[in-house]
């Protein structure tokens, strides 16, 4: 679905960003299992491999830096049926170095750029209500992609078919009532996993 990513070798970054992400998910969830008394040195080492691939996800391309946010809500959500509030503060405070390396990697970045964005940012000065209209539409577009991605366009795809939404139209409307739904969802899964009675024997 995502084309750009495999079309052309300026691509290459999203590969490489995915493919340390997916490392640095794969080493943060070893590191939980082998969390024992007797497993501590074992799993500090899958910890700074997962620290490690992180780092290099945020050097490949900046929405790396997302992957934290999805480490932290597996940690709360994905922990085995049973697993005690502490067991999963436990698992969150394991993503100190990661919250470090986004430090570093901030401190780097504006350095750099002597910026956090870009100068010219597609939505600067866009009022706050179109943005949303935008995200809405973007939003269906790629539940639209996932389900029937009939069509398939590179370079700037969602620039040229959506633009930026001119108001509240119905695919805006449709997209943030779905993204709302979701998101809905999400929290409903939070609150749940607060609440969960584990199932003997298991």
């Amino acid at each position: 679905v995502h084309c750009d990513a495999v079309d052309a070798i300026a691509g290459r970054s999203e590969l490489l960003a995915l493919a340390f992400s997916l490392a640095s998910l794969l080493t943060y969830l070893r590191a939980l299992r082998t969390g024992a008394s007797a497993q501590t040195r074992h799993a500090s080492a899958w910890l700074a491999a997962s620290t490690l691939a992180f780092a290099l996800a945020c050097a490949a391309k900046e929405t790396g830096v997302v992957l934290p946010a999805i480490l932290a809500v597996h940690a709360w959500v994905g922990m085995a049926l049973g697993s005690k509030r502490g067991d999963r503060r436990a698992a969150l405070l394991k993503l100190t170095p990661h919250a470090g390396v986004i430090v570093l990697y901030l401190a780097a970045r504006f350095a750099a750029l002597e910026a956090f964005a870009p100068s010219e940012p597609l939505l600067r000065g866009v009022p706050f209500g179109i943005r949303l209209y935008t995200l809405g539409s973007v939003f269906l577009e790629n539940l639209r992609l996932l389900c029937f991605p009939r069509v398939l366009e590179v370079d700037f795809y969602y620039q040229q078919a959506l633009g930026i939404a001119s108001g509240p139209t119905p695919r805006a409307i449709a997209g943030l009532t779905l993204f709302a739904a979701a998101s809905g969802t999400l929290a409903w899964l939070l609150v749940r996993g607060e609440h969960v009675v584990p199932v003997p024997g298991t």
